[in-house]
């Protein structure tokens, strides 16, 4: 399973979720179409009023190293929860042959970083994550229940988080 794949399950799963509108951020391409530098998050919009920004990371092991989190990723998505929105990362992980995506409010992340967590398992962030359930099939593309993540608007109360004095 790739990135590119998982990011177009996101973008088809949030279809037609009320409170929520998901956009997906063009990447920079060169003059042939290749990709020269990634977006700062892979999707950005609203969640029942809230800015959201989303980071989807895939991979075909039951762990993901941090480190697949560039540090302009980490530096976007913290700047987005100290202005009060929702930084989020969604993790796409194959355990026991079987797809499954948990996300995790980047706060919560810097906590483990700090704590010297080096690599992101079902068992590391279980108590920390919302486990996005499945909501179908379209084609190849396995559809999400994205309304899970309006369990984050109760953890990660509005304005919780401010930026320092300039």
């Amino acid at each position: 399973m790739s990135g590119l794949s998982f990011e177009r399950e996101i973008a088809q799963s949030s279809r037609d979720i009320p409170g929520l509108f998901l956009w997906k951020v063009p990447v920079s391409r060169n003059d042939r179409g290749v990709p020269v530098r990634g977006a700062p998050v892979d999707f950005v919009g609203c969640l029942c009023g809230r800015y959201i920004a989303l980071e989807a990371k895939a991979s075909s092991r039951d762990s993901m190293p941090l480190s697949h989190l560039r540090q302009s990723q980490w530096d976007e998505l913290q700047r987005v929860a100290s202005c009060g929105g929702l930084a989020l990362v969604a993790f796409r992980l194959k355990i026991s042959r079987s797809p499954r995506v948990f996300v995790v409010s980047i706060l919560d992340l810097v906590r483990l970083k700090e704590d010297n967590m080096k690599t992101v398992s079902v068992r590391a962030i279980e108590e920390y994550a919302v486990e996005l359930p499945r909501a179908g099939r379209q084609g190849s593309l396995i559809l999400w229940n994205l309304s899970a993540l309006k369990s984050f608007l109760k953890v990660i109360p509005a304005g919780v988080y401010h930026s320092p004095p300039l």
